[in-house]
């Protein structure tokens, strides 16, 4: 099913689903929501973001908890210690299930529409989460933060906003991470080099504009390589300073005025200094699927990221690289929608839910364990002092840290010698860690970064396609069919362009424009 297309059959799911939680919202063995009494020990303004919970007498059951992706080596052997601990300490357990990336939206769809029981999911990646949230399928997060406060005072109220309804109805239980984007355009360092250029020469390059000099010099440089190495889906965020609404309908950051992102001319540039790039051969000329492209290959690319992710990204790329940031920080409602937990409204045990979660990220043993496993196993410590770490090949665990909880109490990695870089280390041996690279302030930096963001005028907002649904879902498969030539540089935009509008004005984007001004400026006028 579309995350747009809401057929008669969501409808009547919708409907029986609603009944089912109203039902279940009457039933005696409903928790009861109480007022925790325990003292707010977390102060993000004082970069405390721990605490030491008390323990609480939960119903000695079992939570079922769904998220994305593939279980983690060692899943089992880690779960079982989360389990052991939860229990001493919440008189709980979690089943975690893990759904693969292409069947996570559609299995948990089906799951919800079906009235199946679950008590706690991923929300992200759920396909017509949207509509879930607006017609009271997940718990109203506001009425169970009373009984979580250390929970509702670690999370800035701006990032509370990215999952906050219309009507004040909280959705979902946001992690507090690097919730506001940044993005950077990251170099390779020998690449750079060889190229006649270094840090200096790319300090201040934050558009596509500015960087047509640099990869104009690094091909006269290297004439038989391509300096930008791309996949089918082209630069990574390359249009992230507008917010999409739906298809190619957006809104630039910082207003609120509704406009077709291909008509802009900024965009059209944008697309006609990739064509360019592309006859030249600074672009490559056949193109790999995303994922498909090794990092170690790239010499100049986009990504999102945050202070600290340098150490992580040069692991990846197994050499030297530059960072520069190019846009950000900003908070959005997508920024913040990356990473979610939503509770079942029909949940038996809302208030052991929302506990769960809080401890998951406030508890620093609790969120640590889940990040990287048992200590002495999966990782050790080489400054505890600090909470400085390196993991072991001894166990192999790895899951989505970012889906987790928050990062602030995090551990931080150290980088360790591998056969790549051991020559800048002569000193150390493969395996040890390189502390001088080791920023036990991580994230405490990004906690800094997330206070001086932008924030979106249009924050929480999240627009309904119900009136133009067919139009949208048109104007999605127009916005399919000419993405990869205009992203990758291999079409002319000056042919695809006039083409593309004109079919979008055939479809209808007026129509689609006019209903989401309607729906922004109600949204505004409630704020």
């Amino acid at each position: 099913m579309s995350k747009f297309k809401k057929t008669t059959t969501l409808a009547l799911s919708l409907l029986l689903m609603l009944n089912a939680v109203a039902c279940s919202n009457t039933n005696n063995d409903k928790q009861e929501i109480t007022t925790s009494t325990e003292k707010v020990k977390v102060d993000p303004d004082n970069n405390i973001f721990s605490a030491d919970l008390d323990d609480y007498k939960g119903s000695g059951e079992t939570l079922s908890m769904y998220t994305v992706g593939g279980a983690p080596d060692d899943h089992d052997k880690v779960f079982e210690e989360v389990n052991k601990y939860l229990k001493e300490h919440l008189n709980v357990n979690i089943n975690l299930t893990y759904f693969s990336w292409g069947e996570y939206g559609t299995n948990m769809n089906t799951k919800i529409n079906g009235g199946e029981y679950y008590d706690m999911t991923w929300g992200p990646d759920l396909v017509g989460v949207t509509d879930f949230a607006r017609n009271g399928l997940f718990y109203d997060v506001s009425q169970l933060l009373p009984a979580a406060p250390n929970l509702k005072a670690l999370i800035p109220e701006t990032v509370w906003g990215g999952v906050t309804l219309g009507d004040g109805n909280i959705f979902g239980i946001p992690t507090y991470k690097d919730s506001s984007a940044t993005q950077y355009w990251v170099y390779d360092k020998a690449y750079l080099e060889k190229s006649g250029l270094d840090e200096k020469s790319v300090k201040d390059v934050k558009t596509l504009q500015d960087l047509d000099p640099i990869v104009k010099k690094m091909k006269e440089k290297n004439p038989d390589t391509n300096p930008m190495l791309m996949t089918s889906a082209g630069v990574q965020y390359l249009n992230y300073d507008y917010e999409n609404i739906a298809g190619p309908v957006a809104v630039k950051f910082g207003s609120t005025d509704v406009l077709n992102l291909y008509a802009e001319q900024e965009i059209q540039d944008r697309f006609r200094i990739l064509h360019e790039w592309y006859k030249d051969e600074i672009i490559n000329q056949e193109f790999v699927e995303f994922g498909e492209l090794d990092n170690s290959q790239l010499h100049i690319w986009s990504s999102q990221g945050y202070p600290g992710v340098e150490t992580q990204w040069e692991r990846e790329h197994q050499s030297p690289i530059v960072t520069v940031p190019r846009l950000g920080p900003m908070y959005t409602t997508t920024t913040i929608q990356g990473s979610y937990w939503v509770i079942n409204a029909a949940s038996k045990y809302p208030v052991d839910a929302i506990k769960v979660l809080e401890r998951i990220n406030v508890d620093p043993y609790l969120r640590n364990l889940l990040a990287y496993g048992i200590e002495g196993e999966h990782y050790d410590f080489v400054d505890k002092e600090n909470n400085i770490i390196i993991k072991t090949d001894e166990g192999k665990y790895g899951p989505a840290i970012y889906q987790q909880g928050q990062f602030m109490n995090l551990y931080t990695v150290a980088p360790q010698v591998t056969e790549t870089n051991a020559k800048d280390y002569p000193e150390l041996k493969i395996g040890d860690p390189i502390m001088e690279l080791a920023n036990p302030g991580q994230w405490q930096d990004v906690h800094e970064i997330n206070k001086t963001a932008d924030v979106s005028k249009l924050l929480g907002f999240m627009f309904d396609p119900s009136n133009v649904e067919t139009e949208v879902s048109a104007l999605n498969n127009v916005t399919s069919k000419y993405f990869e030539p205009l992203h990758t540089g291999e079409g002319d935009p000056e042919e695809i362009l006039p083409k593309m509008l004109q079919e979008m004005d055939q479809i209808g984007i007026d129509k689609v424009i006019e209903e989401a001004q309607k729906q922004i400026d109600e949204f505004l006028a409630k704020k």
